[in-house]
């Protein structure tokens, strides 16, 4: 169960990392003014806060209940979820300069 999980995770990861250069390039194409490190902060926020109660193991009724896979979830949203989001906006702001550079030509 726990590697289906993991899975999930890193698709869902990849999946909202997708969703965010979509995102960015919407803004840019469409000229809404949304700053990008504002989209940035708020996926961030989401894999923070959000995402990972989503995943939490369901509390066993015999009173034992162990931290640790709480603790897994976090940190992978945490880890790779920023890694996912800040590779996606670097990767954005390469290719918005190169855009630009392109337009001015």
């Amino acid at each position: 169960m726990q590697k289906t999980e993991n899975k999930m995770i890193l698709a869902l990861i990849l999946i909202i990392s997708l969703f965010q250069l979509t995102f960015y390039f919407l803004t840019y194409r469409y000229k809404i003014r949304i700053p990008n490190f504002v989209i940035l902060i708020l996926v961030l926020i989401g894999y923070y806060f959000i995402l990972p109660q989503f995943f939490y193991p369901k509390p066993r009724t015999d009173g034992i209940n162990c931290g640790m896979p709480i603790l897994g979830i976090n940190l992978g949203f945490w880890i790779f979820g920023t890694i996912g989001a800040l590779s996606s906006h670097i990767i954005w702001m390469f290719i918005k300069k190169k855009k630009n550079a392109l337009e001015k030509m």
